[in-house]
């Protein structure tokens, strides 16, 4: 049987190249909407099922995964996106089996991270043997995105959720007891059912080969988007530990539930627009078209634009919103508005985070987020000390759009700068 052509292949001016240009942006959308929910499915499930205590635990274990698996994303994941897509078609699957190999070697490692950790951290035991399926799968679903295949990719995340959910659902038909390992082994027996259907895809299987020409073609970009990776959760963590020491317990609240009706949405399709966007930024640098790369530049641009007016919509309904949605908690519609602003700044912030990582410019994109981390801790600490929550989200807010303004001038003249011919 003939494998189906890779979606990069079709012609772009055929019906075929016109549906798959149509339908890329929505499934690469539905595929990280459904990885975040399931994300968060879990934790709720984990909330709603287990006692405070053993939630607790199920939590803080959770989370540590969660960091492993975006420093695995920083690592692997995203110079994927950026690197893949440049490379000759000749030369792409000597890099594809070459980053396999070094996949595997580190996700045993990981695996043997979090087993250490596992002394020190309650319940994080149980992800162990888990975690070097979760990190292969995630290598597969980035694999399948570089390739420009967003429907196979969406498939390995609804296996993942299909999976889990059967476990959970099976647990509590038997009336078995729900405890941290069962939870953990759900989420497990997710990500090795969604990297099982990777493997026996057409023309697949983890066939790894010498992990050394992946690492010398990236090695120039791979630590410093690793190091991005994990101080973008340095910055959440750090945000929420903040919340928890300046603010009560009232204010801390309000301000949760407003990030979860304002930010967290946002940042999930902001994620999807990034993952689609760094391959045809890489395609067109590698190109050394200027031109291109410009173009690009702007349609990333205004795809975020939908994002920024739904942000807007909620800040003009503030009111109404947190008063139907969060009864409990009546004075946290006066956060919206900066908060919105905050996730608006990130928003128009993607193009240009898109294309300093297509264009393998990781280092500078480094120095922004460390920057703009900087900048979000003063600026958060000093307005909560001075006006309690309201202080802390204007500056956060203040912050969001400052990175923005140094990230936009910093693209700009990258684009001026870049050469005709120039390639990744």
């Amino acid at each position: 049987m003939t494998a189906p052509p890779r979606v990069a292949d079709v012609p772009a001016g055929t019906a075929a190249g016109v549906r798959r240009d149509r339908l890329t942006p929505a499934l690469g959308l539905a595929g990280q909407v459904l990885n975040a929910a399931t994300n968060a499915a879990t934790a709720y499930t984990a909330s709603f099922l287990l006692r405070p205590a053993a939630f607790g635990t199920f939590a803080v274990a959770l989370g540590v995964v969660t960091v492993v698996l975006a420093t695995g994303r920083g690592l692997i994941g995203t110079t994927v996106l950026a690197q893949l897509p440049a490379v000759d078609d000749d030369r792409r699957p000597v890099l594809v089996r070459s980053v396999i190999g070094f996949a595997l070697p580190a996700a045993v490692a990981a695996a043997g991270l979090v087993l250490a950790a596992s002394t020190v951290v309650d319940g994080l035991v149980w992800f162990v043997p888990w975690v070097a399926a979760a990190l292969l799968q995630d290598l597969g679903r980035y694999l399948l995105l570089a390739e420009r295949r967003p429907g196979a990719a969406l498939g390995l995340d609804v296996v993942w959720a299909l999976a889990q959910a059967a476990v959970l659902v099976a647990v509590v038909v038997t009336g078995s007891v729900l405890t941290v390992g069962v939870l953990a082994a759900a989420w497990g027996v997710g990500a090795v059912a969604g990297l099982a259907v990777f493997v026996a895809g057409p023309g697949r299987g983890l066939r790894p080969g010498r992990p050394g020409p992946w690492a010398r073609t990236t090695r120039d970009v791979a630590g410093w988007f690793t190091a991005s990776s994990v101080l973008g959760q340095v910055e959440v963590y750090a945000v929420v530990l903040l919340t928890g020491v300046l603010l009560g317990q009232a204010e801390a609240g309000g301000l949760r539930t407003v990030q979860l009706m304002t930010l967290q949405p946002a940042m999930v399709l902001l994620g999807a627009v990034v993952v689609l966007a760094v391959p045809g930024v890489a395609r067109r640098h590698a190109d050394g078209d200027p031109a291109a790369l410009r173009a690009g530049w702007r349609r990333v641009g205004t795809a975020v634009l939908p994002i920024v007016a739904g942000l807007a919509l909620v800040a003009a309904l503030a009111g109404p919103l947190v008063a139907l949605l969060f009864p409990q908690y009546p004075d946290a519609a006066g956060l919206v508005l900066p908060v919105a602003v905050q996730a608006g700044a990130f928003a128009l912030t993607v193009p240009s985070m898109a294309l300093l990582a297509g264009t393998r410019r990781a280092a500078t994109a480094f120095a922004l987020n460390a920057g703009r981390l900087v900048l979000v801790l003063a600026l958060a600490v000093t307005g909560a000390l001075a006006a309690g929550a309201d202080g802390l989200v204007v500056g956060q807010a203040a912050a969001a759009v400052a990175g923005l303004v140094a990230t936009t001038v910093v693209a700009r003249a990258v684009l001026r700068g870049v050469p005709r011919g120039a390639a990744a």
